[in-house]
Parts: C-alpha cells; sequence; structure tokens
C-alpha cells in the first residue's frame, strides 16, 4: 500500500509540476518551432548549469570535485578557455544573470520530461495508456515550446558572445 500511495503521491507532483509551469499557445507555433525538439547546442544549457549550481554551492572545491556538472562543463571551460572564459563571464553578466533565471523552467521541463518518458515505459508495458494520455494533456509540449522559445535565444546570444571572446561554443554541445 505504501509503495502505491509513493507512486501517487510521485504522479501527483509531476501534475502540479507541469500545470503550474508557464506555457506557450501551441497554435502560434511556427512551422520551425514544430521540428525544433532540442535546446539549442542540445546539452549546452548544462555549461550554465554548472555556472549557476558553482554560485550556489556552500563549499566550491566539493563542487568542483563531485559535481558531474562541474566536471563535464565547468572545469574544462576553464581549462580549455583560461583567459577567454573569465572574460566571457565577466563581459556577459546580465546574460547570464538572465539564462539562471530561465533554468528553473528548463530543469522542470527536463523533470517533466523524464517523467513522461517512463509513463509511456509503463504503459507499454501495461498495455494502459490513460495515465501517459492524461498527462500529456496537461500541456507538456506547450511547456517544451515555452522553454524552447525562452531559452534559446539567450543560449544563442551566449553562444555568440563566447565566440566574440574566442570561444568555441560548439565544445560545449553535445
Amino acid at each position: 500500500m505504501s509503495e502505491q500511495k509513493s507512486v501517487s503521491h510521485k504522479h501527483d507532483y509531476y501534475v502540479e509540476l507541469v500545470k503550474s509551469a508557464p506555457k506557450a499557445d501551441p497554435h502560434t507555433s511556427t512551422a520551425e518551432e514544430l521540428k525544433q525538439d532540442r535546446l539549442y547546442g542540445n546539452n549546452f544549457y548544462t555549461l550554465f548549469i554548472a555556472l549557476s549550481e558553482a554560485k550556489k554551492a556552500p563549499d566550491p572545491q566539493r563542487f568542483r570535485k563531485e559535481s558531474l556538472y562541474a566536471k563535464l562543463r565547468l572545469i574544462p571551460a576553464e581549462t580549455m578557455y583560461p583567459t577567454q572564459w573569465p572574460q566571457f563571464l565577466s563581459h556577459n553578466i546580465d546574460l547570464i544573470q538572465k539564462i539562471g533565471n530561465a533554468l528553473g523552467d528548463v530543469k522542470n521541463y527536463m523533470e517533466a520530461s523524464v517523467y513522461h518518458t517512463s509513463l509511456f515505459i509503463e504503459a507499454r508495458k501495461n498495455n494502459d495508456y490513460s495515465k501517459l494520455h492524461g498527462f500529456e494533456a496537461l500541456g507538456l509540449d506547450a511547456m517544451a515550446l515555452h522553454v524552447h522559445r525562452e531559452f534559446n535565444p539567450l543560449l544563442k546570444e551566449a553562444a555568440g558572445k563566447m565566440e566574440e571572446e574566442g570561444i568555441i561554443p560548439e565544445d560545449f554541445f553535445g
């Protein structure tokens, strides 16, 4: 019984997450937006998650040792671009702040998307798609569209600013 209750609470959490998330009207989508299923640069955004989490870390040294984001994104940026990276950070404080502010919506969408995938797997296994369809009806696609509309221009701007500083943004794509 407690496992079932736990599953129900988990589902309720994700339902509320999607319900309360900002959404874009899918009826206003362009053909390009409808084809777009990834954030600009695929995992480029994780570089900015690393920056955001590094700023919040109570123990920066521990964060650098233990965080996957630090190991895969932040430390390589500092190592590959020892002079350019600090310049990029100091010249783009406002842009980095805007990206940091938008990360909450991105993380929520990613979290809801992972849960959606688990619902799909469960639906196929049990041949019962009702929970999956109910979850989709809450507006997961509209949530994704909002994230893409708000976040991709910021990521593209950051990539351009990185290039101006001599950083190859594609080093952080993928």
